[in-house]
């Protein structure tokens, strides 16, 4: 049963990894003018204040593009959440291909730390703070 389990992780993990990496690569292909022309953010347009994912698709493109200072300058989170997919696509589908399942152990133990309260507080601050930042980036 343990088995099956990890499979259908290691499948999501592999599934999610690549839509995100197909979206980025579609817009990619697609030549956009950066500005103007993603959909707007639901909150940004209801509240006038940028959330904290605003301009993650705008920084995936852009390291995509590879303008690596321009992506982080952008908004940090997109580069890392495009660089986690692409990590974890390539080690759900080595554990795939090799019949290992060190990568899936790696994600279990990794859920297991998440779920240490100083962790998740500290994950939470870094969040609210990133928040705070693009806020005020966006105001100054």
């Amino acid at each position: 049963m343990a088995n099956t389990h990890q499979h259908d992780i290691r499948g999501l993990l592999i599934l999610s990894s690549l839509t995100y990496l197909w979206v980025g690569l579609h817009f990619v292909n697609q030549q956009l003018r950066i500005v103007g022309e993603l959909p707007a953010c639901v909150f940004r347009r209801l509240t006038g204040i940028p959330c904290g994912g605003c301009g993650m698709t705008t920084a995936s493109i852009l390291l995509l593009k590879g303008e690596i200072v321009a992506a982080f300058q952008t908004n940090p989170l997109g580069p890392l959440a495009l660089m986690a997919a692409t990590g974890i696509f390539v080690g759900a589908l080595h554990d795939r291909i090799k019949h290992t399942n060190g990568f899936a152990r790696w994600v279990e133990d990794f859920n297991k730390c998440l779920k240490q309260p100083r962790l998740y507080i500290s994950l939470i601050f870094l969040a609210l703070a990133h928040w705070a930042w693009h806020i005020y980036s966006y105001l100054y």
